[in-house]
């Protein structure tokens, strides 16, 4: 499904950056429970550093950035160069990533969004650049990669518009998936002949489940 009404809440900007990419907000979900973990995986160093810290320095090119974590949680330290990101949370602890993603989108003024997880280490800004500027391209309403045998729902580019519609009518209907919402917004998705030349060694595709993972 492609958004052509534009029917975006006037809050939406829609204002273009000197490269011609309409401004876009990233989202960073982090308000797992990390059970496969054992513990908040989210703060498990890899060369010094949180593993969420990674994922996160991949949205500095976003004009914003919200972090979405659990109602009680508490918020982590951040680098110094993404100081201006800031923390959102869910209503309720450990819905899910659709209802992450839905407190995030609610949360941006930005007309599109770039959606990651915190367990994403590998996620280079130059996926995220090529999520940006390919959903303006496309006119989709949402964005995808193939690992080589399926689509992936993160990382994920969205129109916020048509993308929060989707998630409330999902969520009134007890759908948790995000997967979901990429189906229900009817997801381009972009194979290695086009992220390759972002991401060589198709490191975006690696996640932390388990600590044998890290």
């Amino acid at each position: 499904m492609r958004c052509t009404d534009g029917s975006c809440p006037s809050r939406r900007r829609s204002a273009t950056d000197r490269g011609g990419l309409t401004s876009a907000a990233g989202i960073l979900l982090a308000g797992g429970a990390s059970r496969r973990f054992g513990r908040d995986k989210l703060r498990e160093p890899i060369d010094g550093e949180p593993l969420f810290w990674r994922p996160l320095r991949a949205l500095r090119a976003c004009d914003e950035v919200v972090i979405v974590v659990a109602p009680d949680a508490a918020e982590p330290d951040l680098p110094g160069d993404m100081s201006r990101a800031r923390f959102v949370r869910d209503d309720a602890p450990f819905g899910g990533p659709l209802v992450g993603c839905h407190t995030g989108l609610r949360s941006v003024s930005e007309a599109i969004a770039v959606v990651v997880a915190g367990d994403m280490p590998g996620l280079r800004p130059e996926i995220v650049a090529l999520l940006r500027r390919r959903l303006q391209e496309s006119g989709a309403s949402a964005l995808v990669l193939s690992d080589g045998e399926r689509a992936r729902p993160l990382p994920l580019a969205l129109q916020v518009a048509p993308a929060l519609r989707a998630a409330e009518r999902l969520l009134s209907t007890a759908e948790r998936r995000l997967r979901a919402l990429v189906e229900a917004l009817d997801a381009v998705v972009l194979g290695a002949e086009e992220w390759g030349a972002a991401d060589p060694t198709g490191d975006w595709r690696r996640d932390v489940d388990v600590p044998g993972d890290v």
